[in-house]
């Protein structure tokens, strides 16, 4: 009996133990899910899963030409998952071989040290080892082909993570208006067009493996990431090198401290170039580090008086060969004294402009508009310089011109000082819209830089030019303005930078004072030159500003204007509908022997072809493999270049594909250097063949 009654007390007890720990186990788990500890927390995030974001390829930005300007490069990173599951036998079979393949494509580190780093992945249970990163595309085929690795039906542990790279194949070639791409704060244009350069974004589901990196469960998407639409520029890229090689040249060769370049088709606002350069003391050169042709608000100077004068022109319906008496140069306008670089005297308003009288100006504009200053503001407010320009970059900043007679800042100088630039600020961008559409007979407008949206390779969207405004003024008026220009560069301050120009051109130049730290410098000047070519039947239109050149006498004819023809010169030599203009005033060369362009000595089809592309009055007739053509008198002489095929022949003249042509089908090795027309060679004409290496150099 006492034993029935130790065993039923033990049953007792014992179940009163179980309880006791289910009760604990109960409380421990509602403990746990309640307030997880750390550890808990780490293994319960090992076993996680998520629908990721999945990044699309993003789009590329082209030139008008469909030339590269910004894409995206893929590039890998390569991971190792200890833990995936492998055969470990086959690892450990082929590993050696994996470690040696490793060695080869990836520099930087040994097979030994590849093989540690997995041993060790193993021992560490680590399930994200990187193996490598920044492969290029070919790198990974050759990383897929290495033992193991190439097991297509295995699993190997390894995760690939596919990534881009932006890139611009020119280099920092319009690297400011092509922008730059990051998550925080991007820039240019890849900041203005992001919307449609990113893409859509994908969905995957994925694996928590370690800390916050995540792994594929497959190659599957829930949703396919979309790549992001192409953007065709209006840039040329030859236009843009150009812009940008002249503005450096003229910088560096009178210490500017910064400088800017916009070239823009007439009829559709289209911005074929756009260069900005600024001065890095530190690293002593020069680089485009911000927007400066959208977001530098200056005062414009002489630039102005385009705008000035036309209003007076058309409030005053005056001619354009109406007197100013402007003296001695210099005029008194409450307690301040004006003055020109050199005294008109009485001049009529075309010269007034072609000179660059501020005297001449002022007066002028104080004739027409001192009883009703707020006419004169109304005009600059039509003109469009209170408004942004509209252009598709981030950043443009505002104008400041004043908009009423009643601006605290307005006073008994305001009129005078505005017509001639001061008191007022502007974008280049701004004025050189408004000269832009002097040249389009009054339509305005609006800049553009991207003419077409693609999407994979198809034309998604074409982006019309947009006209801001019209009729501004009469097409009188208008008409007047471009006479002025063209005086400008016929007989006024920009008369010797086109004196031997094949063509017309018109514009504006500016010298204006710098204000800085509450005054005006005595020593520092910004230099501009804005206009158009050819003036006849203009098609582009150009502003060119150099800020702080270090010259005597920075005037925008001598150190602005230089740019803008270099231009002229490079679109008047390629561009064959720009017409060839023989009665250009002051240099009777061009009315008794019109311009030829020169014609390159080469292989007699190729000459032959390219003199037919021209609207020359003659042809080209001869039997001769290779020919050299001189024009004088409008007469062509053609004079053959054949030599026998085991002599080296005279390539002087030649261009560099048929010098190259003649010389190696020769079997010379040739060494080429600079471009142009051959004005060297290392190897005289009539020298024995004999698989010599030639030097040639091009200018």
């Amino acid at each position: 009996m006492n034993e029935l009654k130790n065993i039923a007390t033990r049953v007792y007890l014992l179940y009163v133990l179980l309880a006791l720990v289910g009760l604990g186990i109960i409380g421990k788990v509602a403990y746990i899910q309640a307030i997880p500890n750390e550890e808990a927390a780490k293994r319960a995030a090992m076993f996680t899963y998520k629908i990721n974001d999945i990044i699309p390829e993003r789009g590329k930005i082209l030139a008008a030409d469909g030339s590269l300007l910004a894409t995206s490069i893929p590039e890998y990173e390569i991971r190792w998952d200890s833990q995936a599951g492998f055969n470990q036998e086959q690892f450990d079979l082929k590993v050696d071989s994996l470690c040696e393949g490793l060695a080869r494509i990836i520099p930087g580190k040994t097979a030994k040290e590849f093989k540690e780093g997995m041993l060790t992945a193993i021992q560490l249970k680590n399930r994200y080892l990187k193996i490598a990163d920044h492969l290029n595309y070919n790198q990974l085929q050759q990383f897929k082909k290495l033992p193991f690795v190439n097991r297509k039906k295995n699993r190997t542990g390894f995760i690939i993570i596919p990534k881009e790279k932006r890139s611009k194949p020119f280099g920092s070639l319009a690297a400011r208006t092509i922008g730059i791409y990051r998550q925080d704060k991007p820039v240019g244009l890849e900041a203005y067009y992001d919307s449609l350069l990113r893409g859509k974004v994908g969905k995957q589901l994925q694996e928590k493996i370690a800390g916050d990196v995540w792994k594929p469960m497959t190659d599957d998407f829930i949703e396919e990431p979309e790549p992001g639409f192409d953007i065709v520029t209006t840039l040329d890229v030859h236009l843009q090198d150009a812009a940008q090689s002249s503005l450096k040249k003229t910088m560096e060769l009178y210490h500017a401290d910064w400088g800017c370049v916009i070239l823009m088709e007439v009829q559709t606002g289209h911005i074929k170039a756009l260069a900005n350069l600024s001065y890095d003391s530190i690293a002593n050169k020069y680089y485009e580090r911000e927007n400066l042709a959208i977001n530098q608000s200056i005062e414009p100077g002489s630039t102005m008086k385009l705008a000035s004068i036309l209003a007076a022109i058309e409030e005053g319906n005056l001619p354009l060969d109406k007197v100013i008496h402007t003296g001695n140069g210099e005029l008194s306008i409450a307690g301040t004294v004006l003055k020109d670089v050199k005294a008109i005297g009485s001049a009529t308003i075309e010269t007034v402009f072609a000179k660059s009288s501020n005297v001449g100006t002022a007066l002028l504009v104080s004739d027409v508009f001192a009883s009703k200053p707020q006419k004169f503001l109304d005009y600059l407010t039509k003109f469009g310089y209170n408004e942004h320009v509209g252009i598709d970059l981030l950043g443009e900043s505002d104008s400041h011109v004043k908009t009423s007679v009643k601006d605290p800042m307005w006073s008994d100088l305001s009129l005078s000082r505005m017509s001639i630039g001061y008191e007022l600020q502007v974008t280049p961008i701004q004025q050189l819209c408004f000269y832009n559409a002097i040249a389009n007979n009054g339509v305005y407008m609006k800049p553009q830089l991207v003419s077409e949206i693609r999407k994979n390779g198809v034309t998604y969207e074409k982006i019309e030019p947009v006209v801001l405004r019209k009729d501004f003024l009469s097409p009188a008026t208008i008409e007047k303005g471009r006479k002025l220009m063209e005086a400008v560069t016929t007989v006024g301050t920009g008369k010797g930078v086109f004196k031997h120009a094949p063509y017309k051109a018109a514009g504006k130049t500016g010298t204006a004072r710098i204000y800085k730290n509450g005054g005006y410098l005595q020593d520092a000047h910004r230099a501009s030159f804005v206009g158009y070519f050819p003036a006849n039947n203009p098609k582009y239109s150009c502003i060119v500003v150099i800020n702080e050149a270090k010259v005597f006498e920075a005037f925008g004819g001598k150190v602005a204007a230089p740019v803008f023809r270099d231009l002229a010169n490079i679109l008047f030599g390629t561009e064959l509908d720009i017409p060839h203009d023989n009665s250009l005033e002051g240099d009777s060369t061009f009315v008794a022997n019109p311009w030829y362009p020169q014609i390159l000595a080469g292989y007699s089809n190729s000459v032959k072809k390219a003199v037919a592309r021209v609207p020359f009055a003659f042809g080209i007739q001869s039997d001769a493999n290779q020919i050299s053509v001189n024009i004088q008198n409008n007469v062509p002489s053609v004079n053959s270049r054949d030599v026998d095929t085991g002599i080296i022949p005279d390539v002087r003249g030649m261009g560099l594909t048929d010098a190259m042509y003649a010389l190696e089908s020769r079997g010379l090795k040739v060494v080429a250097k600079g471009y142009g027309k051959v004005v060297y060679q290392s190897i005289l004409p009539g020298t024995k063949a004999r698989h010599q290496q030639i030097n040639i150099e091009l200018r």
